[in-house]
């Protein structure tokens, strides 16, 4: 502030902890302007998917903001133990396999999707789950089809979580580069 003699805004994460929030996600007032300089109808819902995914709803009179749950962090470690690769391009391997369903049950029963918003992660609160579907007896493939259908429930569920239905959804992060994440 003294070098360039502007006011300098900072120390976000202590103010919002001061104010009941959790100190992340502390994008929400950053997507606001980004919605009311788009002019997007509202409710509007920027998905934000990162290591971990989180969720923006702007309306008429509510932000919220809150992580959903895992974005590319399962996925990208997956696929470096397993295919000698840094990600799963355009989701091209998950797409050729079959998601474990009960698998993916049990991850949605985790106490954190029980939570109420605001909420937020540890970008290695889930990698428990990566010792736990090398335990199932399915191609690779398939376990990474299993950890992006993880993702992608996370998210739904976090959706219909919201006051109500966004008429817009943008989608933003390294995720929206996997065709298969956004296409279901």
């Amino acid at each position: 502030s003294k070098l360039t003699k502007r006011k300098v805004i900072f120390n976000f994460r202590d103010s919002d902890i001061k104010n009941n929030g959790q100190g992340a996600p502390l994008a929400p007032i950053y997507h606001k302007f980004i919605v009311n300089d788009l002019n997007l109808k509202l409710p509007t819902c920027i998905i934000n998917i990162g290591g971990i995914s989180n969720l923006t709803y702007v309306d008429e009179n509510k932000l919220i903001g809150f992580d959903t749950g895992p974005g590319n962090n399962l996925i990208d470690n997956f696929v470096r133990s397993n295919f000698n690769l840094y990600y799963d391009n355009n989701g091209m391997i998950a797409s050729k396999g079959i998601s474990d369903n009960k698998f993916v049950k049990n991850f949605m029963n985790d106490n954190y999707f029980k939570l109420n918003y605001p909420k937020s992660l540890d970008n290695n609160y889930f990698k428990k789950y990566l010792k736990t579907i090398d335990k199932l007896d399915i191609s690779l493939t398939d376990k990474l089809s299993t950890l992006l259908e993880c993702t992608i429930q996370s998210i739904v569920k976090a959706i219909l979580e919201l006051p109500k239905n966004p008429k817009n959804i943008l989608i933003v992060g390294g995720g929206y580069k996997n065709k298969r994440l956004v296409n279901r």
